[in-house]
């Protein structure tokens, strides 16, 4: 958390974040989740690396999800909502028919 303020006060016009939700307490990483929907709303592009599909899916405008470092999908979460049996199939690493 110390490391994403430092960052911020350089007001970056794009943010990376890798696997922010991880080992955090629920409490923290819904705090973290409105910084980022705040972040977004004043212009701040933000590229987030998550493995839960949920929390990517409660900020992503767009979810990409890969395979041995290849992208092998890309779905709005309105896609992956309608289509639960595709979200999990990309979850658990299988490629989408």
């Amino acid at each position: 958390m110390l490391v994403l303020a430092k960052t911020l006060i350089q007001r970056p016009s794009l943010l990376v974040i890798d696997e922010f939700s991880l080992g955090l307490a629920p409490v923290v990483v819904g705090g973290l989740l409105e910084l980022v929907r705040r972040l977004a709303a004043v212009g701040v592009a933000t590229l987030v690396i998550e493995q839960s599909v949920n929390v990517a899916m409660s900020i992503a405008d767009r979810l990409l999800f890969m395979e041995h470092g290849t992208i092998i999908a890309e779905h709005t979460p309105d896609e992956l909502r309608a289509a639960p049996d595709l979200a999990r199939r990309l979850v658990l690493g299988g490629h989408a028919a």
